[in-house]
């Protein structure tokens, strides 16, 4: 599940709570992975990370989805210093929030849930 809207994985005030509520219904709900922002995002560079990400992941299922992320990060900070995306893109704000919750696994942890 990919929960990409700003701070999806935090808290959303309480002290002591690890995970928004969304977030929390979504493994309450039997999802073993989730896809999340630890802050604000920009909506533009966000879905551009998601689709690099999905797009990853189904060319090399085997690393898992925090493979495909790490490499969709990667791409994006590339693209921000060779200047085919604005070079204020290579700042954390804009590629590093997104993490991984749970089972972030290859093709075997995807599919024996299937």
């Amino acid at each position: 599940m990919i929960l990409s809207a700003c701070n999806s994985g935090g808290p959303c005030g309480g002290a002591g709570e690890s995970l928004s509520g969304l977030a929390r219904s979504f493994f309450f709900a039997k999802d073993r992975s989730l896809l999340v922002t630890h802050w604000e995002v920009s909506d533009q560079v966000a879905a551009l990370l998601v689709v690099l990400t999905i797009n990853d992941m189904q060319e090399k299922p085997d690393q898992g989805v925090t493979g495909a992320l790490r490499e969709a990060q990667l791409s994006l900070l590339e693209s921000a210093v060779s200047g085919k995306l604005p070079a204020e893109i290579a700042h954390s704000f804009f590629w590093a929030p997104f993490g991984m919750i749970g089972d972030g696994g290859g093709r075997s942890a995807v599919s024996s849930r299937l």
